[in-house]
């Protein structure tokens, strides 16, 4: 007679959280060891060297020998060694080979990246496997569970010159906004009473405008919502991020860009990364959750690039993460630049998810400007966040930092993507998955 199916399952559900940190061998033999504990089966892995077995991990530790005939092949070279099945029926055996071969296809990938030689080689290599194994990393770290995200555009007015950005300050074709303190309320009432838990309020980098006019918004939407904030308005100076953080901000959302000074300092005249770089360790400092990212697919910039991009943010220990596609924009010194690749830009989401881990990667806009289902596709390789455009359609129309769909970021549209791919509505603020984990673990939030 079969056990429960729910309860089988509710144990696959908790057994992948619980390997998602693990290494390969320490994930097969927590594998093994739960299976004994609580299903009295008796398994073992192994690695098929020509003729002989190394053994990786199970109950059993003696050198298994492959004359045994009860023995499954999970990948060409790993396999599952069945000493006995105990509690075991016929239905689940069936989705415990189907688990265990995922797990062992990602944490053998995953194994593989160390440098940015082995991310650009496995950004070029099989896709289909790729993004395979970065949908189930995602389930592992994040659940099905898909967060999203209300942006509020409050200003375009920005004082760089970035030659990719529409919101450059040379831009003479673009009427300048800033929403008023009641319009942005007004605007963060709709998305509230619609499920939204965290505001992202962005802008350009505004050099004039003072830091108390954000601070009273964030101060407003905490008295008025429950939500987090999250902020996006560009390098500032170590006070205004201190100010912003006492009225109660909660996240920070700079990206680096690209990690190539010299690629940084041609994009960004008058401005270098180091800026960036400082100015998310003033707040790191300040105990923000951190976002970055980089733009894939700019004007001279070569796959190496990209994959350093990916390394340099492991290297930022981020709490969230932001990778996509360069769309040209009018009015720009690359309006007429090859946009990004949204193909290579899902790869390199996939190779982020299977690199960064437990953090929140956000299925970057820029996708569903190059193509339709763009967003989409990268919710179902990695991607677990989305933004929903809460801004004024009379605002977001002049937003223009590239070109996009309309309606494409409609709250609406965003709720029919999650629920095409049966994915759930995250009820809570998503807040940082580590910082969860840390404070799970009794370990202090604070990185050392």
């Amino acid at each position: 007679m079969e056990r429960e199916t729910s309860d089988f399952e509710k144990w696959l559900k908790e057994t992948l959280k619980e390997v998602a940190p693990s290494s390969f061998s320490e994930s097969l033999a927590t594998v093994a060891h739960s299976l004994y504990r609580l299903f009295s089966a008796r398994v073992r892995f192994a690695e098929m060297l020509g003729r002989r077995c190394s053994f990786i991990a199970g109950e059993v530790s003696d050198e298994p020998t492959c004359t045994l005939p009860d023995y499954i092949q999970l990948t060409e070279n790993i396999i599952l060694i069945v000493d006995a099945w105990g509690k075991l029926g016929n239905e689940e055996k069936e989705k415990l080979i189907k688990f265990l071969k995922e797990v062992v296809k990602w944490k053998r990938l995953q194994q593989e990246i160390s440098d940015v030689a082995s991310v650009e080689k496995i950004l070029s290599g099989d896709e289909d496997s790729l993004l395979r194994c970065a949908d189930f990393a995602r389930r592992a770290y994040c659940g099905d569970a898909v967060h999203i995200r209300g942006i509020i555009e409050y200003s375009n007015i920005c004082s760089r010159n970035c030659l990719y950005c529409g919101l450059r300050k040379d831009n003479k074709n673009l009427k300048r906004y800033t929403m008023t303190v009641e319009e942005i309320l007004d605007t963060a009432a709709q998305g509230f009473d619609n499920g939204i838990r965290t505001f992202v309020l962005q802008s350009g980098e505004n050099d004039s405008e003072p830091p108390e006019f954000l601070a009273s918004v964030i101060k407003a939407l905490k008295k008025n919502f429950d939500v987090a904030v999250t902020l996006s308005a560009g390098v500032k100076r170590a006070e205004a991020y201190r100010i912003w953080k006492e009225a109660g901000a909660d996240r920070y959302l700079l990206k680096f860009e690209t990690s190539s000074p010299s690629l940084f300092k041609r994009l960004c005249s008058g401005s270098v990364l180091q800026n960036r770089l400082s100015a998310l360790e003033s707040l790191r400092q300040l105990e923000y959750q951190i976002g970055s990212g980089s733009i894939i697919g700019l004007p001279n910039q070569t796959l190496s690039d990209v994959a350093q991009d990916i390394v340099f943010a492991k290297g930022l220990d981020l709490d969230m993460a932001a990778f996509g596609p360069f769309v040209p924009s009018p009015h720009t010194p690359f309006a007429k630049c090859h946009p990004g690749d949204v193909a290579l830009s899902l790869r390199v989401i996939a190779v982020a998810r299977l690199l960064l881990g437990d953090v929140h990667i956000a299925a970057a806009s820029s996708l569903d400007a190059l193509a339709p289902n763009g967003r989409q596709r990268a919710l179902s390789c990695g991607a677990n966040v989305i933004m929903a455009n809460l801004t004024p359609e009379s605002y977001s129309n002049l937003y223009g930092i590239y070109p996009r769909q309309n309606g494409s970021s409609s709250l609406k549209r965003i709720t029919e993507i999650v629920s095409h791919l049966g994915y759930s509505i995250a009820s809570d603020r998503g807040d940082s998955i580590k910082q969860f984990r840390r404070r799970k673990n009794g370990k202090v939030t604070q990185r050392s």
